[in-house]
């Protein structure tokens, strides 16, 4: 199994993404983890960096999507165990690094890829 991360800040894009904000924040979202394999029944961690580039601080909340909707993903706190769903602060000039826990299912094939997409959002924006 393979893994390949990206990483959106409102706008589709790979790698790397900023989004301007209201006022004069940006936001960046970078994958630190470009690609990993997996084993069927296994689960890894990616990391992602989400940086507030602007002069005030940014509170966002994080989305994570899979191109593959059977293996389960989501945000994690520091710790490596508790899901992080609560929307968080940024510093102006400062970055967090989110991690996302992705688990293939046991009958997942060999060579079977998904991709991991990392989103920040305005805290306020509420998923439809």
């Amino acid at each position: 199994m393979v893994l390949e991360a990206t990483a959106t800040a409102l706008t589709d894009a790979t790698e790397e993404a900023t989004t301007p904000e209201a006022g004069n924040q940006t936001i960046v979202v970078t994958a630190l983890d470009d690609r990993m394999t997996v084993s069927p029944g296994g689960t890894s961690v990616m990391r992602y960096r989400v940086t507030n580039s602007g002069a005030t601080a940014a509170e966002v909340r994080i989305q994570v999507t899979a191109s593959r909707s059977d293996w389960a993903v989501e945000v994690i706190a520091p710790d490596g165990g508790t899901p992080a769903l609560a929307p968080m602060t940024i510093s102006p000039n400062d970055a967090v690094t989110v991690l996302v826990r992705i688990t293939v299912p046991p009958d997942a094939y060999a060579g079977e890829q998904n991709t991991i997409s990392v989103e920040a959002l305005p805290a306020d924006d509420v998923p439809s």
